[in-house]
Protein backbone atom coordinates (compact mmCIF):
# COMPACT_ATOMS: atom_id res chain seq x y z
CA UNK A 1 0.00 0.00 0.00
CA UNK A 2 1.52 3.57 -0.93
CA UNK A 3 1.77 5.81 2.04
CA UNK A 4 -0.79 8.47 0.37
CA UNK A 5 -2.86 5.40 0.36
CA UNK A 6 -2.00 4.84 3.89
CA UNK A 7 -2.49 8.67 4.88
CA UNK A 8 -6.37 8.62 3.38
CA UNK A 9 -7.43 5.73 5.30
CA UNK A 10 -5.61 7.29 8.68
CA UNK A 11 -6.97 10.51 7.98
CA UNK A 12 -10.28 8.77 7.11
CA UNK A 13 -10.02 6.71 10.52
CA UNK A 14 -9.25 9.73 12.94
CA UNK A 15 -11.55 12.41 11.41
CA UNK A 16 -14.34 9.66 11.91
CA UNK A 17 -13.25 8.28 15.68
CA UNK A 18 -12.28 11.98 17.16
CA UNK A 19 -13.54 15.23 15.23
CA UNK A 20 -16.37 16.77 16.92
CA UNK A 21 -19.48 16.95 14.96
CA UNK A 22 -19.39 20.81 14.99
CA UNK A 23 -16.88 20.95 12.69
CA UNK A 24 -19.27 20.23 10.16
CA UNK A 25 -16.48 21.76 6.97
CA UNK A 26 -13.09 20.67 8.14
CA UNK A 27 -14.10 16.97 7.90
CA UNK A 28 -12.97 14.20 5.78
CA UNK A 29 -15.07 15.11 2.94
CA UNK A 30 -13.53 18.17 2.43
CA UNK A 31 -10.25 17.00 2.86
CA UNK A 32 -10.93 14.44 0.26
CA UNK A 33 -12.50 16.97 -2.07
CA UNK A 34 -9.09 19.04 -1.55
CA UNK A 35 -6.55 16.19 -2.55
CA UNK A 36 -8.76 15.48 -5.32
CA UNK A 37 -8.03 18.72 -6.50
CA UNK A 38 -4.40 19.28 -5.94
CA UNK A 39 -3.97 16.21 -8.26
CA UNK A 40 -6.36 17.63 -11.07
CA UNK A 41 -3.59 20.45 -10.74
CA UNK A 42 -0.63 18.62 -10.25
CA UNK A 43 -1.39 16.39 -13.29
CA UNK A 44 -0.67 19.48 -15.43
CA UNK A 45 2.47 20.72 -13.16
CA UNK A 46 5.90 19.92 -13.93
CA UNK A 47 6.31 18.93 -10.26
CA UNK A 48 8.68 15.71 -9.54
CA UNK A 49 6.49 13.09 -8.51
CA UNK A 50 8.46 13.12 -5.06
CA UNK A 51 7.26 16.69 -4.72
CA UNK A 52 3.97 15.68 -5.76
CA UNK A 53 3.62 13.13 -2.99
CA UNK A 54 5.11 15.29 -0.58
CA UNK A 55 2.33 18.33 -1.34
CA UNK A 56 -0.57 15.62 -1.29
CA UNK A 57 0.53 14.26 2.28
CA UNK A 58 0.54 17.62 3.43
CA UNK A 59 -3.79 18.26 2.13
CA UNK A 60 -4.22 15.10 3.19
CA UNK A 61 -3.08 16.51 7.16
CA UNK A 62 -3.21 19.68 6.48
CA UNK A 63 -7.11 20.03 9.00
CA UNK A 64 -6.44 16.97 11.09
CA UNK A 65 -5.64 19.34 14.11
CA UNK A 66 -9.80 20.40 14.21
CA UNK A 67 -9.66 16.74 16.36
CA UNK A 68 -8.54 18.86 19.44
CA UNK A 69 -9.69 22.58 18.49
CA UNK A 70 -9.77 25.01 15.60
CA UNK A 71 -7.19 27.46 17.23
CA UNK A 72 -3.49 26.51 16.15
CA UNK A 73 -5.04 23.67 14.25
CA UNK A 74 -2.39 23.73 11.78
CA UNK A 75 0.48 23.35 14.12
CA UNK A 76 -1.34 20.09 15.47
CA UNK A 77 -2.01 18.75 11.94
CA UNK A 78 1.92 19.37 11.30
CA UNK A 79 2.57 16.91 14.82
CA UNK A 80 -0.05 14.50 13.69
CA UNK A 81 1.49 14.56 10.09
CA UNK A 82 5.16 13.67 11.53
CA UNK A 83 4.22 11.10 13.88
CA UNK A 84 2.45 8.95 11.19
CA UNK A 85 4.89 9.32 8.95
CA UNK A 86 7.70 8.70 11.73
CA UNK A 87 5.57 5.30 12.17
CA UNK A 88 5.29 4.61 8.08
CA UNK A 89 9.29 5.22 8.64
CA UNK A 90 9.05 7.74 6.02
CA UNK A 91 12.59 9.32 5.04
CA UNK A 92 13.47 11.95 7.72
CA UNK A 93 14.68 13.85 5.80
CA UNK A 94 11.49 14.59 3.87
CA UNK A 95 9.73 15.23 7.30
Amino acid sequence: MSILQKAKDYVEILFKDKLSSVYFYHNFIHTTYTVNKAEEILKHTPVSEQDQEKVLLALWFHDTGYIECAQNHEEKGVEIMKDFLKKENYPENYI
